[in-house]
Formats: C-alpha cells, sequence, structure tokens
C-alpha cells in the first residue's frame, strides 16, 4: 500500500512539473496587484500591466520596437513662393511675396519663373546692380507684366526669356553668356539698355535679343 502511494505521488508531481513548463511566463517587471502599480499608461489585468488594447498574455518584453521618427517633409527654397522638388523648378510670384525693393536671387541648380506682375517690382535701386540674379540656374523665365518692373534682370548660362509686358518695364537686362537669350518687348515696354548675347542677336525691330537671329544665337545643347 506505501509503494502504491508512493508511486502515486512520484507521478502526481510529473505532471505538475510538466505542465508548469508549458505556462508562458510574464517579465517580473510588469507584475502587478492593483492599477497604482503600473507605469506609461499601462493597466493592471490579470496581474500584468499591459498596454491598452494589447494581448495580456503576450510578454511585454517580445513587442517590437516603435518606428523611428519619419525624416522630415522637404522645404522649397526660400526664396521661392512654390516649387516643384522634381523637375527642379522654382517659381518667384511678386503677387505672392513682395519683390519691391529686394533683390531675386534664383536658387542655382534650379530652373527659375519669376513673375514680376506687381507695379515697380524687380527694380533695383542701385546702379549697376540687378533686381533678378539668374547666374547659376538651369533656366530663367521672366516676366515683366508690372508696370515699371524689372529694372535689372542678369541671365545665367541656361537658356534666359524675358517678356518686357508691362508699362515703362525692362529698363536694364544683361543676356550674360545665355547659351539662349530672348527678350521680348511688348508695344508699352521700354527695353532700354538691353544686352544681348552678342550684336547678331539683337532684335532691331523690337529692341530685344532673339535667339532665332542666327544659328550662334542658340547654343543650348
Amino acid at each position: 500500500m506505501k509503494l502504491v502511494v508512493a508511486w502515486l505521488a512520484v507521478i502526481a508531481l510529473a505532471v505538475i512539473t510538466a505542465g508548469s513548463c508549458s505556462v508562458s511566463h510574464r517579465s517580473g517587471d510588469y507584475a502587478c496587484t492593483g492599477p497604482s502599480d503600473c507605469r506609461d499608461g499601462r493597466v493592471c489585468v490579470d496581474s500584468f500591466c499591459v498596454v491598452p488594447g494589447t494581448n495580456p498574455m503576450v510578454d511585454a518584453s517580445s513587442r517590437a520596437d516603435a518606428p523611428g521618427p519619419q525624416p522630415d517633409a522637404a522645404v522649397c527654397p526660400p526664396q521661392c513662393s512654390s516649387c516643384n522638388f522634381g523637375a527642379k523648378e522654382c517659381k518667384i510670384d511678386c503677387a505672392v511675396k513682395s519683390c519691391v525693393g529686394a533683390q531675386i536671387v534664383c536658387p542655382q541648380g534650379w530652373n527659375c519663373d519669376v513673375l514680376c506682375s506687381t507695379p515697380n517690382s524687380c527694380r533695383s535701386s542701385t546702379p549697376g546692380t540687378p533686381a533678378v540674379v539668374c547666374t547659376g540656374t538651369l533656366s530663367c523665365n521672366v516676366t515683366c507684366s508690372g508696370d515699371y518692373s524689372c529694372r535689372g534682370v542678369a541671365c545665367g548660362t541656361g537658356p534666359c526669356n524675358v517678356a518686357c509686358e508691362g508699362l515703362n518695364s525692362c529698363s536694364s537686362v544683361r543676356c550674360n553668356n545665355a547659351c539662349s537669350c530672348d527678350v521680348a518687348c511688348g508695344n508699352l515696354a521700354s527695353c532700354s539698355n538691353v544686352f544681348c548675347t552678342s550684336s547678331q542677336c539683337y532684335d532691331g525691330l523690337t529692341g530685344g535679343c532673339s535667339s532665332q537671329q542666327a544659328a550662334s544665337c542658340d547654343t543650348c545643347p
């Protein structure tokens, strides 16, 4: 009889030991007896601090780390009122941000589109100092539709187009070494002191410049 009782005790101990191996033990750092034992927004569920809405049977130490901070969104160059990063296009709209009394320097390596649409916009107050600087740009388009706009435009080496539409607009435009330079002078424009890339590119009919005047006036790739 004693031998039977001893064997039963051994079997019972083996069953208990085997059953304990199947239990998922939780980290003691998250054990709790009440809500006051939990921190960081956790709640006490089944004597264990867990994040609300998660499975309390999963040990907190097994959870994947939270994703790291996302990179900042791309920001336009400060002188641009809007831009297109894919096409590297910068628009400077004087109706959106003031272009009166301030030099406009287009960002290097971008295609620049300057809209001098308000009166007296894109004008330099200092003789010999350009109001619109396109040196270093891939291309430059300047629209001078505001009255008395565009006194001082300096092109870069890329294609440069200046449309002189406003009353007495374009009192000084320099094509410099642009691979092509077109200065279109409207009926109301001043178009004084316009310097083309060469005398061959001068448009005698309008007083502007044309890249179609001669083969040497358009050397853009």
